[in-house]
């Protein structure tokens, strides 16, 4: 059996469920999900999407002192006694050192096809470089809810919307490589080749979404009436909205150093730019799988 404890905020926890799903079926194991629902994802994983029914997943509480700390106490309790049975416990430094060896894979490999279990503590994608990774990603299945939300903002769209994730907030890496004003810049260039496009805009920032929606008013789609908290469910189902929006689009102009814009583009499979103006003249481009 494999426990994943799929750790950080939604698209690292996407990353880390769909790497440790393809380990679980190439090595003929369970997989259980250690899901925390804490102060940085406030949702339970089943209002967002549903998974295949290989994979269980153990919901658990995130520390907070205002908030349930028994029930937090409880949840280490439950983390600690699957630790102690495991054989191998990979954190995520441990496991990206493996990887780092040409034939870590294979070892991760071995490791899981024992009958002993393992348990991994991840935040970061570690499926093999050689698969085609987006058909890894189709585990993940929206919500009634989640669709009901998503769909009056697709209906927007057309064939070539262009997907903008704009990371502001404690993100300093992307808002130091991936300023406002070159997303802006990429906005007038593509109006002035086509003056009809438009473009799905996801931000954690509602100042960012204002400025855009301002200047931008006829050109730019947003998820209406969103919550920009992660704390809550509703902030975590917009988030997510968010995401299977800018997997729709034709292609996405992202974020520096964030999953939020990987995890949509490897979703469908569609290109991805990062906007990079510090290490590189603008862009770096990243394949969809």
């Amino acid at each position: 059996m494999i426990v994943l404890e799929a750790r950080a905020g939604l698209g690292n926890r996407m990353y880390s469920i769909a790497s440790a799903y393809y380990l679980a079926k190439n090595a003929d194991q369970k997989l259980v999900v250690l899901w925390d629902v804490d102060k940085s994802l406030g949702a339970r994983a089943d209002i967002l999407f549903s998974l295949p029914k290989e994979i269980s997943i153990l919901y658990t509480t995130g520390f907070s002192l205002k908030h349930a700390p028994i029930r937090h106490l409880k949840s280490e309790k439950i983390k600690k006694s699957y630790k102690s049975a495991a054989s191998t416990v990979l954190t995520t430094m441990s496991l990206g050192m493996l990887l780092q060896h040409a034939d870590g894979y294979s070892y991760l490999t071995e490791l899981a096809k024992r009958p002993e279990l393992l348990y991994i503590e991840s935040y970061i994608n570690f499926l093999p470089e050689s698969v085609n990774q987006s058909p890894c990603y189709q585990i993940f299945t929206p919500s009634g809810q989640v669709m009901q939300k998503a769909s009056p903002i697709l209906e927007q769209f057309n064939p070539d919307t262009i997907g903008l994730h704009i990371r502001r907030t404690d993100h300093m890496d992307a808002i130091q490589h991936s300023p406002l004003s070159a997303f802006r810049d990429q906005i007038e260039l593509c109006l002035k080749a086509h003056p009809t496009a438009t473009f799905f805009v996801a931000t954690d920032d509602p100042d960012t979404e204002h400025q855009l929606l301002t200047a931008y008013p006829q050109s730019v789609i947003v998820n209406p009436a969103k919550q920009f908290t992660r704390k809550s469910a509703d902030g975590i189902i917009d988030a997510y909205v968010d995401i299977l929006c800018l997997s729709k689009c034709a292609r996405i102009i992202g974020s520096y150093g964030s999953t939020f814009s990987q995890v949509a583009s490897k979703l469908t499979n569609i290109p991805l730019e990062i906007i990079d103006t510090v290490c590189s003249s603008q862009f770096r481009k990243h394949a969809g799988s």
